[in-house]
């Protein structure tokens, strides 16, 4: 080895560890200030129609972000890149908390919330099924996954009453599946649900009533523990149940892994998203679900905007009927998923072409070929 390539190979390794020790450290500075953190008034439920701060501050602070998003791929060497992305650093040893119990618990906390759905006060901001759904579930568990990983698997309603039944039965429940899920169909079960649930979230007249959002919710869950039984859990959560699927994705970007050493499971330290480029392709009905989520979160926050009142004729100080918004919304919800699909399709075709033909020659070969 040569004199240059070995200070290649050094400088490589003192940037790389300054940038894990970096950020190290912001992941220390941001659990010590959600320790430090004081009790502060919030909507819970209900959402602020005007953001709070000027827009062009939003504008400028996303536009940067994909700016410098950008320009550190840009500038960033390849091979410096490869090996960040595929370091990891052990900082402690794997807690082994076991997944039934705790799903269960999770499972008793919410049949807890539903029976307060049905039979509790009916006023969605005294009631507390709308705010562990909408709010503690929906966004906060959601960020949870982005930091700690995926936690999906001992939070999820089912594992921890199925490991009940099989203990009291003395049977294979959910184990051995009665028929088998067939690989063609894919993902289009989550895709269903998925669409489901957000056009109960985006275009239901009410989705956070109480009563109705309690009946959606135990209809859901009924649904899936049926195909579990039938299909099996490990098939059903990897293609059939959204939510595993949606929060397996999020958990991709966390910095947080498990590793197995010499000396067991450890929690590990890595460049966030590295997950996603030792990750199994995904089918088509696959890109069709990341795309589906993509373009329902667009939509959901777009759907806030003046643009989009303005655009529907609506004016924000003075709202008509909420059935009035539901036609709108409904095209809005359908038509801003389909344009992600046309936007990825040719994006992708090209960026392959790219890696073929880096000289910038036609390509007329597709990703799929």
């Amino acid at each position: 080895m040569s004199q240059t390539d070995r200070k290649e190979i050094c400088g490589a390794t003192f940037f790389y560890q300054r940038i894990l020790s970096l950020h190290l450290l912001l992941c220390t500075i941001h659990i010590a200030t959600l320790l430090s953190t004081t009790p502060a008034f919030a909507h819970g439920a209900e959402r602020g129609l005007v953001m709070l701060l000027p827009t062009n501050y939003y504008l400028i602070g996303g536009g940067l972000a994909v700016f410098l998003s950008f320009m550190m791929l840009a500038v960033v060497p390849n091979r410096l890149f490869s090996e960040i992305t595929h370091k990891t650093v052990a900082i402690a040893p794997s807690l082994g908390i076991p997944k039934a119990p705790v799903s269960f618990l999770a499972f008793l906390l919410l049949a807890i919330c539903v029976l307060a759905g049905f039979f509790s006060v009916h006023d969605p901001l005294s009631n507390p099924l709308p705010l562990v759904i909408w709010t503690a579930w929906w966004v906060g568990l959601t960020l949870a996954h982005a930091i700690f990983g995926n936690l999906w698997p001992w939070l999820n309603p089912w594992t921890g009453v199925l490991s009940a039944l099989r203990k009291v039965t003395g049977s294979e429940l959910g184990r051995k599946p009665i028929f088998n899920l067939p690989k063609r169909i894919g993902y289009i079960p989550s895709i269903l649900q998925f669409s489901f649930f957000t056009w109960f979230e985006l275009v239901s007249i009410a989705p956070e009533d109480p009563p109705r959002l309690a009946s959606a919710v135990l209809c859901y869950w009924l649904f899936n523990f049926i195909a579990i039984v039938l299909f099996g859990q490990s098939d059903w959560m990897k293609r059939g149940e959204p939510f595993s699927v949606f929060f397996r994705m999020i958990g991709m970007f966390s910095p947080l892994r498990l590793i197995e050493t010499e000396t067991g499971r450890k929690i590990a330290l890595s460049w966030p998203g590295a997950r996603c480029l030792t990750a199994e392709p995904l089918p088509l009905s696959g890109t069709i679900f990341i795309l589906l989520t993509l373009g329902t979160a667009s939509f959901d926050g777009f759907a806030e905007t003046f643009t989009w009142l303005g655009f529907i004729d609506v004016n924000p100080w003075n709202f008509r009927a909420v059935a009035v918004l539901c036609c709108p919304i409904r095209w809005g919800f359908l038509l801003l998923p389909l344009s992600w699909r046309f936007c990825f399709t040719p994006a992708s075709r090209q960026g392959f072409c790219w890696r073929v033909e880096p000289s910038g020659k036609t390509c007329n070969s597709s990703p799929d070929g």
